[in-house]
Protein backbone atom coordinates (compact mmCIF):
# COMPACT_ATOMS: atom_id res chain seq x y z
CA UNK A 1 0.00 0.00 0.00
CA UNK A 2 1.32 3.41 -0.86
CA UNK A 3 0.72 7.03 -0.03
CA UNK A 4 2.55 10.23 -0.79
CA UNK A 5 4.98 11.89 1.58
CA UNK A 6 3.86 15.44 2.30
CA UNK A 7 6.52 18.05 1.52
CA UNK A 8 7.58 20.47 4.29
CA UNK A 9 5.56 23.67 4.67
CA UNK A 10 8.56 25.92 3.93
CA UNK A 11 10.92 24.02 1.69
CA UNK A 12 13.78 24.90 -0.63
CA UNK A 13 11.40 25.15 -3.58
CA UNK A 14 9.28 27.84 -1.88
CA UNK A 15 12.31 29.91 -0.95
CA UNK A 16 13.81 29.65 -4.45
CA UNK A 17 10.51 30.56 -6.11
CA UNK A 18 10.06 33.61 -3.89
CA UNK A 19 13.63 34.78 -4.50
CA UNK A 20 13.38 34.27 -8.26
CA UNK A 21 10.08 36.15 -8.47
CA UNK A 22 11.43 39.06 -6.42
CA UNK A 23 14.58 39.37 -8.55
CA UNK A 24 12.63 39.12 -11.82
CA UNK A 25 10.00 41.67 -10.77
CA UNK A 26 12.68 44.10 -9.61
CA UNK A 27 14.67 43.72 -12.84
CA UNK A 28 11.53 44.23 -14.91
CA UNK A 29 10.60 47.37 -12.99
CA UNK A 30 14.09 48.88 -13.29
CA UNK A 31 14.24 48.19 -17.03
CA UNK A 32 10.84 49.76 -17.59
CA UNK A 33 11.78 52.83 -15.57
CA UNK A 34 15.10 53.16 -17.42
CA UNK A 35 13.10 53.31 -20.67
CA UNK A 36 10.97 56.06 -19.07
CA UNK A 37 7.72 54.20 -19.75
CA UNK A 38 4.82 56.18 -18.24
CA UNK A 39 3.13 53.23 -16.54
CA UNK A 40 6.17 51.06 -15.88
CA UNK A 41 4.37 48.93 -13.28
CA UNK A 42 2.75 46.86 -16.03
CA UNK A 43 6.15 45.30 -16.76
CA UNK A 44 6.66 43.69 -13.31
CA UNK A 45 2.98 42.72 -13.22
CA UNK A 46 3.43 40.76 -16.45
CA UNK A 47 6.62 39.20 -15.14
CA UNK A 48 4.90 37.99 -11.97
CA UNK A 49 1.91 36.60 -13.89
CA UNK A 50 4.17 34.58 -16.21
CA UNK A 51 6.56 33.27 -13.55
CA UNK A 52 3.88 32.20 -11.08
CA UNK A 53 1.58 30.59 -13.62
CA UNK A 54 0.63 26.93 -13.19
CA UNK A 55 0.94 26.32 -16.94
CA UNK A 56 3.93 26.38 -19.24
CA UNK A 57 5.47 29.91 -19.06
CA UNK A 58 6.10 29.93 -22.81
CA UNK A 59 2.45 29.11 -23.53
CA UNK A 60 1.16 31.81 -21.20
CA UNK A 61 3.70 34.30 -22.56
CA UNK A 62 2.42 33.76 -26.09
CA UNK A 63 -1.19 34.16 -24.94
CA UNK A 64 -0.43 37.40 -23.10
CA UNK A 65 1.71 38.77 -25.92
CA UNK A 66 -0.86 38.06 -28.64
CA UNK A 67 -3.79 39.20 -26.50
CA UNK A 68 -2.08 42.44 -25.50
CA UNK A 69 -1.19 43.25 -29.11
CA UNK A 70 -4.74 42.58 -30.31
CA UNK A 71 -6.37 44.50 -27.46
CA UNK A 72 -4.04 47.47 -27.92
CA UNK A 73 -4.77 47.71 -31.65
CA UNK A 74 -8.53 47.35 -31.26
CA UNK A 75 -8.65 49.70 -28.29
CA UNK A 76 -6.67 52.41 -30.08
CA UNK A 77 -8.77 52.02 -33.24
CA UNK A 78 -12.07 52.24 -31.36
CA UNK A 79 -10.90 55.19 -29.25
CA UNK A 80 -9.81 57.04 -32.39
CA UNK A 81 -13.06 56.46 -34.28
CA UNK A 82 -15.49 56.96 -31.41
CA UNK A 83 -15.39 58.40 -27.93
CA UNK A 84 -15.57 55.96 -25.00
CA UNK A 85 -19.08 55.13 -23.75
CA UNK A 86 -20.77 52.00 -22.42
CA UNK A 87 -22.17 50.94 -25.81
CA UNK A 88 -18.82 51.31 -27.56
CA UNK A 89 -17.02 49.54 -24.73
CA UNK A 90 -19.41 46.58 -24.72
CA UNK A 91 -19.24 46.31 -28.50
CA UNK A 92 -15.45 46.44 -28.31
CA UNK A 93 -15.26 43.54 -25.86
CA UNK A 94 -17.62 41.54 -28.10
CA UNK A 95 -15.62 42.27 -31.25
CA UNK A 96 -12.43 41.42 -29.40
CA UNK A 97 -13.77 37.96 -28.59
CA UNK A 98 -14.95 37.37 -32.16
CA UNK A 99 -11.58 38.38 -33.61
CA UNK A 100 -9.73 36.12 -31.16
CA UNK A 101 -11.95 33.22 -32.18
CA UNK A 102 -11.42 33.88 -35.89
CA UNK A 103 -7.65 34.00 -35.37
CA UNK A 104 -7.81 30.88 -33.17
CA UNK A 105 -6.52 32.85 -30.19
CA UNK A 106 -9.37 32.13 -27.78
CA UNK A 107 -6.89 31.52 -24.95
CA UNK A 108 -5.61 35.09 -25.44
CA UNK A 109 -9.08 36.66 -25.26
CA UNK A 110 -8.85 37.56 -21.58
CA UNK A 111 -5.61 39.49 -22.09
CA UNK A 112 -6.99 41.23 -25.17
CA UNK A 113 -10.12 42.27 -23.26
CA UNK A 114 -8.04 43.56 -20.32
CA UNK A 115 -5.83 45.66 -22.58
CA UNK A 116 -8.79 47.01 -24.50
CA UNK A 117 -10.45 47.96 -21.22
CA UNK A 118 -7.37 49.87 -20.06
CA UNK A 119 -7.01 51.74 -23.35
CA UNK A 120 -10.70 52.70 -23.50
CA UNK A 121 -11.71 53.33 -19.90
CA UNK A 122 -8.62 54.65 -18.13
CA UNK A 123 -8.18 58.40 -18.54
CA UNK A 124 -5.02 59.35 -20.44
CA UNK A 125 -3.54 62.64 -21.59
CA UNK A 126 -1.89 61.10 -24.64
CA UNK A 127 -3.46 60.01 -27.95
CA UNK A 128 -4.95 56.47 -27.97
CA UNK A 129 -2.28 55.03 -30.27
CA UNK A 130 0.50 56.27 -27.99
CA UNK A 131 -1.23 54.76 -24.95
CA UNK A 132 -1.75 51.45 -26.76
CA UNK A 133 1.87 51.28 -27.90
CA UNK A 134 3.14 52.02 -24.38
CA UNK A 135 0.97 49.27 -22.97
CA UNK A 136 2.26 46.79 -25.53
CA UNK A 137 5.90 47.68 -24.83
CA UNK A 138 5.44 47.50 -21.06
CA UNK A 139 3.77 44.09 -21.17
CA UNK A 140 6.23 42.73 -23.74
CA UNK A 141 9.16 43.83 -21.60
CA UNK A 142 7.70 42.02 -18.59
CA UNK A 143 7.16 38.88 -20.66
CA UNK A 144 10.73 38.94 -21.97
CA UNK A 145 12.18 39.29 -18.48
CA UNK A 146 10.00 36.46 -17.17
CA UNK A 147 11.04 34.08 -19.95
CA UNK A 148 14.71 34.94 -19.53
CA UNK A 149 14.62 34.39 -15.77
CA UNK A 150 12.61 31.16 -16.14
CA UNK A 151 15.24 29.83 -18.55
CA UNK A 152 18.34 30.95 -16.64
CA UNK A 153 17.07 30.29 -13.10
CA UNK A 154 15.27 26.98 -12.92
CA UNK A 155 13.60 26.03 -9.66
CA UNK A 156 13.79 22.28 -8.91
CA UNK A 157 10.36 20.73 -8.46
CA UNK A 158 9.95 18.64 -5.34
CA UNK A 159 9.29 14.97 -6.03
CA UNK A 160 6.51 13.10 -4.31
CA UNK A 161 7.87 10.02 -2.59
CA UNK A 162 6.11 6.74 -1.92
CA UNK A 163 6.05 4.79 1.30
CA UNK A 164 4.29 1.77 2.72
CA UNK A 165 1.09 2.66 4.51
CA UNK A 166 -2.61 1.88 4.85
CA UNK A 167 -5.17 1.11 2.17
CA UNK A 168 -6.64 4.59 2.64
CA UNK A 169 -3.50 6.19 1.24
CA UNK A 170 -3.57 4.04 -1.88
CA UNK A 171 -7.26 4.70 -2.47
CA UNK A 172 -6.72 8.45 -2.27
CA UNK A 173 -3.97 8.41 -4.92
CA UNK A 174 -5.61 5.86 -7.23
CA UNK A 175 -8.36 8.31 -8.12
CA UNK A 176 -5.97 11.17 -8.85
CA UNK A 177 -5.81 11.81 -12.64
CA UNK A 178 -2.00 11.85 -12.60
CA UNK A 179 -1.70 8.61 -10.63
CA UNK A 180 0.63 6.00 -12.13
CA UNK A 181 0.63 2.73 -10.14
CA UNK A 182 3.94 1.12 -9.16
CA UNK A 183 5.27 -1.61 -11.42
CA UNK A 184 4.18 -4.48 -9.17
CA UNK A 185 0.54 -3.30 -9.41
CA UNK A 186 0.38 -3.22 -13.21
CA UNK A 187 -0.32 -6.93 -13.59
CA UNK A 188 -3.33 -6.59 -11.29
CA UNK A 189 -4.75 -3.81 -13.44
CA UNK A 190 -4.43 -5.40 -16.91
CA UNK A 191 -5.47 -8.69 -18.62
CA UNK A 192 -3.15 -11.48 -17.51
CA UNK A 193 -4.13 -14.62 -19.44
CA UNK A 194 -1.76 -15.72 -22.22
CA UNK A 195 -4.67 -16.88 -24.43
CA UNK A 196 -5.88 -13.29 -24.78
CA UNK A 197 -9.02 -13.64 -22.65
CA UNK A 198 -9.60 -10.79 -20.16
CA UNK A 199 -8.19 -11.40 -16.73
CA UNK A 200 -10.31 -11.16 -13.54
CA UNK A 201 -9.57 -7.45 -13.18
CA UNK A 202 -10.21 -6.49 -16.80
CA UNK A 203 -13.97 -6.20 -16.27
CA UNK A 204 -13.45 -3.13 -14.07
CA UNK A 205 -11.59 -1.39 -16.88
CA UNK A 206 -14.47 -1.42 -19.36
CA UNK A 207 -16.25 1.64 -18.04
CA UNK A 208 -15.46 5.13 -19.31
CA UNK A 209 -14.40 6.13 -15.84
CA UNK A 210 -11.51 3.63 -15.79
CA UNK A 211 -10.40 3.94 -19.42
CA UNK A 212 -7.89 6.77 -18.66
CA UNK A 213 -6.24 4.56 -16.05
CA UNK A 214 -6.02 1.72 -18.54
CA UNK A 215 -4.28 4.03 -20.98
CA UNK A 216 -1.77 5.17 -18.35
CA UNK A 217 -1.09 1.61 -17.23
CA UNK A 218 -0.74 0.39 -20.81
CA UNK A 219 1.75 3.13 -21.63
CA UNK A 220 3.82 2.28 -18.58
CA UNK A 221 3.66 -1.40 -19.48
CA UNK A 222 4.74 -0.86 -23.09
CA UNK A 223 7.88 0.90 -21.86
CA UNK A 224 8.74 -1.99 -19.54
CA UNK A 225 9.99 -4.26 -22.36
CA UNK A 226 8.13 -7.38 -21.17
CA UNK A 227 7.16 -8.79 -24.58
CA UNK A 228 5.03 -11.68 -23.32
CA UNK A 229 2.96 -9.47 -21.04
CA UNK A 230 2.66 -6.83 -23.78
CA UNK A 231 1.30 -9.40 -26.21
CA UNK A 232 -1.19 -10.65 -23.64
CA UNK A 233 -2.29 -7.08 -22.88
CA UNK A 234 -2.84 -6.24 -26.55
CA UNK A 235 -4.90 -9.36 -27.11
CA UNK A 236 -7.01 -8.77 -24.03
CA UNK A 237 -7.65 -5.14 -24.91
CA UNK A 238 -8.61 -6.03 -28.48
CA UNK A 239 -11.13 -8.57 -27.22
CA UNK A 240 -12.55 -6.06 -24.73
CA UNK A 241 -13.18 -3.54 -27.52
CA UNK A 242 -14.75 -6.12 -29.89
Amino acid sequence: MVESVKPPILGRESVMTSARTAVAALASMLLARSLKLPEFYWAPISTIVILLSTINPLTLAWQRFAGTALGAVLGALIATVSGPNWIVYGAGIFVCGIVCALLRLTSAYRFAAITLTIVLLVAHQRPPWIVASHRFVEVSLGIAVALAVAELWRVPVSRVGWKQSSGEGRARHQHHPAFVPPAHLLQAELPERPDGRPGPHAQTLRSKRDSPRLTVCAQALLTSGDESLIASTKAGCAKNHS
